[in-house]
């Protein structure tokens, strides 16, 4: 029995390549995880960066700092990578506009293209209502919405 305890002391070849395969596949998987969650985090900053433009710029344009004016790929001030347009599109509802605001990156390297969009309704500046359609006069009745509801 000795002769025997003494062969089963160490491992076979068998066994250490076996191991060795597995540690590298574990290894390989590993990487391409790795991978896949920098890219994920690329992606997570980018939207977060885009998001945050965007919401300035609308900030900016509802605050009257920036022209309410339609714009096509301005280089942003924040973020030189960055662009920015703004369109401007008269809503279903009089003397509503419905303001959208769309920043973007190109891809560069290894950053893929981005966009992102944001759309608000304003008041119109330039709509005068009607005088018989006043909602301050005595008996006035509130203007309908698309479909014949009232608001």
């Amino acid at each position: 029995m000795s002769a025997r305890r003494r062969r089963r002391r160490a491992f076979s070849l068998l066994e250490v390549m076996l191991a060795a395969a597995i540690l590298l596949g574990c290894v390989i998987v590993l990487s391409e995880l790795a991978g896949i969650g920098r890219e994920h985090a690329a992606a997570a900053e980018d939207l977060a960066t885009a998001q945050r433009l965007c919401q300035n710029r609308m900030a900016e344009l509802l605050t009257g700092i920036e022209l309410l004016a339609d714009v096509e790929k301005e280089e942003m001030l924040d973020d030189p990578a960055w662009q920015c347009s703004v369109h401007l599109e008269p809503a279903r509802v009089p003397g509503l506009v419905a303001v959208k605001v769309t920043v973007s990156c190109e891809a560069s390297g290894k950053r893929r293209a981005r966009e992102f969009s944001l759309v608000r309704w304003i008041r119109d500046p330039a709509y005068a209502p009607a005088a018989d359609t006043d909602p301050t006069a005595p008996n006035a009745t509130p203007p309908a919405l698309p479909g014949g509801t009232l608001p």
